[in-house]
């Protein structure tokens, strides 16, 4: 009799579901536009950053001479004990005499010890601190970071456009009936810990002696980097490098996450040391008379030494249709792939309470209408991703 009804009046229930679904689908098409949108303007914004730097470089270099000047001349007074106020009215003197050096003097801001010098008609930040050689490679090394930072968020603007492809295609075709809810397939470098560096390489690092194992023996190949904390407790780390080989940054974040994940984190340590070798050096086999500990390796050659890796570390949630993947590694590496995220360090509440701690803020920062899936977390998804021991929750910034 319903049916009936349904039929003279036009308009089923299993209609109206399905207007209702697509409703749904239309506004998750509109929201990823605009992610995709934002994470573009994120490039554009990064590469323009990259250039003014690049720029900014250049322009010390080509201005070398009168730049190291005018810093001489302002390091050397304030050597001397000469106040701000004093300097200053040097230089506005210097320029009513037309000295060079003090004409291309903007301005001084004493309190970030910075000189504003017209270089070539741009206004050039100049650290007081530095040589002129410094503030160059300084705006040099600041643009390789904007432009390895690029690298990252273009694998997310990818990400986020196969997303809005794959609901394109839902929405096109006819509604049979509402989706049911996925239980997430995890990835097969998920036994590990992981995480994907700013430069989009694969990082594993062991959770126990087998996976140790396993990393060493079944997963490293030619082209990876090996790493390891200098420090008990360090769980070997491999950057898997499919081809080109990676820049610094991927190596930096390897080793504080080796370390982060060593007993310096259980030890409250801020920091510590790391070094990375090649493949080739990592042996199983020990100098002929000794023996090997079950899981561990021997070193051959020259070690790769990095001093004073901090310790610290970024939790936050990639965000996909029906659930969010916890992820943590290096701020810097986490930053450029989700704008959800915490950072977390060495402390004193236990790691139960710091998890709880965790899956709150990151509720607060991811939008409302997906908040949910982070409630859906499991918590013990998210204590695989923090070191064994204690924790201290701190702001995102």
């Amino acid at each position: 009799f319903s049916h009936t009804l349904d039929e003279f009046f036009g308009v089923s229930d299993s209609e109206l579901e399905d207007e209702e679904l697509q409703s749904e689908q239309t506004k998750e098409q509109k929201r990823l536009q605009r992610i995709i949108d934002k994470q573009g303007e994120g490039i554009e914004s990064l590469k323009a950053k990259a250039e003014e730097l690049r720029i900014l470089g250049e322009l010390i270099y080509s201005h070398f001479s009168i730049a190291q000047e005018v810093l001489n001349t302002v390091s050397k007074a304030r050597s001397d004990g000469h106040p701000w106020d004093e300097i200053i009215c040097k230089i506005e003197e210097g320029k009513t005499k037309g000295i060079p050096s003090a004409l291309i003097i903007e301005r001084i801001i004493p309190s970030q010890a910075q000189i504003i010098a017209n270089l070539n008609g741009s206004n050039v930040i100049l650290d007081i601190r530095l040589s002129a050689q410094d503030n160059a490679a300084r705006a040099y090394d600041q643009a390789k970071k904007s432009e390895n930072k690029i690298k990252g968020a273009q694998i997310q603007i990818d990400r986020t456009k196969a997303k809005l492809e794959k609901l394109e295609v839902t929405i096109a075709e006819p509604v049979i009936k509402k989706a049911s809810v996925k239980i997430r397939k995890k990835r097969w470098y998920e036994k590990f810990r992981w995480f994907t560096s700013s430069e989009g390489y694969l990082i594993l690092g062991g959770r126990d002696i087998k996976s140790n194992e396993d990393i060493a023996k079944r997963q490293m190949s030619a082209n990876d980097i090996f790493l390891h904390a200098s420090i008990h407790g360090a769980p070997y780390t491999l950057i898997k490098v499919p081809d080109e080989a990676p820049g610094q940054q991927t190596i930096d974040e390897a080793a504080q996450f080796a370390v982060t994940f060593s007993r310096a984190w259980q030890d409250g340590l801020s920091g510590g040391d790391a070094y990375w070798v090649n493949p080739e050096q990592v042996s199983f086999s020990p100098p002929s008379g000794e023996s090997l500990p079950a899981g561990s390796v021997m070193i051959y050659g020259t070690k790769n030494l990095l001093r004073k890796v901090p310790v610290e570390l970024a939790v936050g949630v990639l965000l996909e249709e029906e659930y969010a993947i916890p992820i943590s590694g290096p701020p810097t590496a986490i930053e450029v792939q989700t704008e959800y995220f915490v950072r977390v360090i060495p402390g004193d509440e236990k790691k139960g309470q710091v998890v709880k701690i965790i899956q709150a803020m990151l509720k607060k920062l991811v939008p409302e209408e997906q908040s949910h899936l982070v409630s859906q977390i499991p918590q013990e998804d998210l204590m695989r991703c923090l070191p064994a021991g204690g924790g201290k929750v701190v702001n995102k910034s």
